[in-house]
């Protein structure tokens, strides 16, 4: 679990290098990631899988694309040790110009979850 955690962290901290550049990589973390996670989490999943084959190769911008990431690991720190942490400051960790893109990370956050609340 701690591995599979580790990888999606990677993710929004080594954006050029990322898994999802990686088919293979991204189908074997993806098959732990079920595996261990929570019915929420894997909602989460399905909706970010479904917005990039949607939009072929690519989701439709790379903030969405980063607050998905970090909304994963939010769930899986949750499903994993119980522990709630803030997908935003995951970012503001990483990012130094959080502040301007601070407005289009919270909006791409609250449709996201607005996604999710609305998945039956």
């Amino acid at each position: 679990m701690q591995e599979v955690l580790r990888e999606w962290v990677k993710i929004i901290n080594d954006v050029d290098h990322s898994v999802m550049q990686k088919p293979r990589d991204l189908q074997n973390l993806l098959n732990q990631t079920l595996t261990y996670s929570s019915g929420k989490t894997i909602k989460l999943i399905g909706i970010f899988l479904q917005s990039v084959y949607k939009n072929g190769d690519e989701i439709t911008d790379d903030v969405s694309q980063l607050v998905y990431v970090a909304l994963i690991v939010e769930n899986l720190k949750i499903d994993f040790t119980g522990e709630k942490i803030d997908a935003i400051d995951l970012l503001k960790v990483k990012y130094n110009d959080y502040d301007q893109q601070k407005e289009a990370l919270l909006t791409a956050e609250k449709e996201i979850k607005r996604r999710l609340e609305s998945e039956v």
